[in-house]
């Protein structure tokens, strides 16, 4: 038990990820397993009383080896890896953490506490910062699809073949916006969504429409691809500076018909909240309960999803207040235990790729770890999907720099 758990170490002042530096590890741990094909890194860390914080880890309810004893102090910001072995292939995982043996001698001095701070699968990284102050497990779900690719301008360019790179991290996966499809591009929508099939149903981004509707686009155009979307964002009505209690209504009423169909009954829904750069002029603080965001921020929490959309170039070059909105944001999204999506588009720059790095580096250092990205172009200049995922300031460029290198949160 505990007293006070010491808080978690910002991600700000940990070097901690893949491309953006690596974790400070005391030691690192390996189990190796006859023909294993996948990595589980576990960074953990301690608070030590009378001996060292033990624990087992399993994986899909298998443990998958021994005790193991963490041995890095937490409060001195040390932490330490544990590498584990197997075959469990892409997909969603649960991993979880069992603490073994708590100890508490009445004070936060004396109180033996473990701590998961990090999960990275196959090179994919989730943020987990979990304290457990009390014997017993604790899990994880990892998704290992989270990062998605496609959009409207040059959709019908995508295949397989032009993101293999992407798709062979694990972590690839489709985006397709409803303003793709049409009559004169179904049939090659369909087959692109029966191609990537194998990677999961990806993210399809909807305007508050019909789309959805019983004999409508969806049934008419893509239905028979045998293609479900994953998750849906969605283009809300309203205005989102404005968001009034009839948007939310209506909001709301249209949610419920989408997940009227069967297939999309536990869909995740996340309505675009990106603000005009000229917030701060509005006031408020993101949240439910908020004058200004309160109708905004209930509409997300009925759909158990919110969506930021950075053209990446504005998020770093746009003046303080915005920027510092979005953080708070995804911030709040991830605090809400609800899917926390960015979507970067080009905005027409040229240097693309560069600024999708520089966002999430921006991202990192403010702890605004979202649950997954997209890349997307709906506006025609910049850049768009390449027949290969090696072509400079692509849409597959920027997906794969993301594949290797953007963290992403576990939904606690």
């Amino acid at each position: 038990m505990t007293q006070a758990i010491h808080s978690s170490i910002r991600l700000a002042t940990r070097a901690a990820l893949v491309g953006l530096g690596l974790i400070s590890a005391t030691a690192f741990h390996q189990r190796a397993y006859a023909m294993s094909t996948d990595t589980l890194v576990l960074n953990m860390s301690e608070d030590a009383y009378k001996g060292d914080a033990m624990f087992t880890v399993a994986v899909d309810g298998k443990q998958i080896n021994g005790k193991l004893t963490s041995t890095a102090l937490h409060g001195a910001g040390a932490s330490q890896n544990f590498m584990l072995l197997g075959s469990w292939g892409t997909g969603k995982h649960v991993v979880s953490v069992n603490f073994l043996n708590d100890a508490y001698g009445g004070s936060a001095a004396k109180d033996r506490n473990l701590y998961v701070n990090m999960l990275t699968y196959d090179g994919s990284t989730t943020i987990a910062d979990r304290a457990l102050d009390k014997p017993g497990s604790v899990s994880f779900t990892i998704q290992t699809g989270n990062v998605f690719v496609g959009g409207d301008f040059g959709f019908t360019n995508l295949t397989t073949a032009s993101v293999a790179n992407l798709l062979a991290t694990g972590r690839g996966g489709i985006y397709i916006h409803g303003s793709a499809v049409s009559p004169a591009t179904a049939a090659v929508d369909r087959e692109i969504l029966t191609s990537f099939q194998p990677y999961g149903g990806g993210v399809f981004e909807a305007g508050q429409n019909g789309f959805f509707d019983n004999g409508n686009a969806y049934d008419s155009f893509l239905a028979s691809s045998g293609w479900t979307p994953q998750y849906i964002n969605l283009n809300l009505g309203g205005s989102v500076e404005s968001y009034t209690a009839s948007d939310l209504k209506g909001v709301k009423t249209w949610m419920d018909k989408v997940r009227s169909r069967p297939a999309l009954s536990k869909v995740t829904i996340a309505p675009f909240a990106t603000p005009g750069g000229g917030v701060a002029a509005l006031g408020g603080t993101f949240g439910a309960t908020d004058r200004v965001w309160g109708n905004l921020a209930q509409a997300c929490l009925y759909g158990g999803a919110i969506a930021i959309d950075i053209p990446a170039r504005n998020f770093i070059t746009l003046g303080a207040g915005w920027p510092e909105f979005i953080e708070a944001q995804i911030r709040w999204g991830v605090a809400n235990g609800i899917r926390t999506s960015v979507v970067f588009s080009p905005g027409g720059s040229p240097t693309f790729v560069e600024d999708v790095t520089a966002a999430v580096t921006k991202l990192v250092a403010a702890n605004a770890i979202p649950t997954d990205y997209s890349v997307e172009n709906y506006e025609g200049p910049g850049a768009v999907i390449a027949k290969t995922g090696t072509a400079s300031e692509s849409l597959n460029a920027a997906a794969f720099w993301l594949a290797q290198n953007a963290p992403v949160t576990v939904i606690k």
